[in-house]
């Protein structure tokens, strides 16, 4: 093994590369069938025109994005949205996709007697919808919810 040196070897200096890629959003939740344009910064500016964002998704079942960065939900539950530059630097993005309710409907609750317990029935639509439902009382002296109902 050789090693040269020269007079000049220290005054070479590697060529500038990216220290940050910032993505906007940082995170998303969003409906299957609905779309989201991302957009990514590249730092230092200036660097930006020499490296180019690709964008991939970790889950092309839960959703796709294209080279512009426009996002599209095609199913249920989450992927990993990665911004990356050729220098190998690179930025995740969690999105949750949910079939989202058109509607839901409460059954009558019976008469209750104070200490008793009751689970809501909720009929959702459509009923294959993932988003999350939230529940409350509107006076929780007479009545509490649990978080599932």
């Amino acid at each position: 093994m050789y090693i040269v040196k020269t007079a000049r070897a220290d005054n070479i200096k590697p060529d500038p590369t990216p220290t940050k890629i910032i993505v906007t959003p940082s995170s998303l939740s969003i409906g299957a069938g609905k779309t989201q344009q991302f957009a990514a910064q590249v730092l230092p500016a200036d660097l930006a025109p020499n490296f180019p964002v690709t964008w991939i998704s970790t889950n092309t079942a839960v959703g796709t994005i294209d080279g512009n960065g426009l996002f599209h939900g095609t199913g249920p539950g989450t992927t990993d949205i990665i911004a990356s530059v050729s220098s190998g630097l690179s930025v995740r993005v969690t999105v949750r996709v949910d079939i989202l309710l058109t509607s839901i409907a409460l059954a009558a609750i019976p008469d209750q007697v104070a200490g008793d317990t009751y689970e809501l029935v909720v009929t959702k639509t459509p009923a294959n919808a993932t988003e999350t439902l939230s529940y409350a009382s509107t006076d929780s002296v007479v009545a509490s919810l649990t978080t599932d109902g």
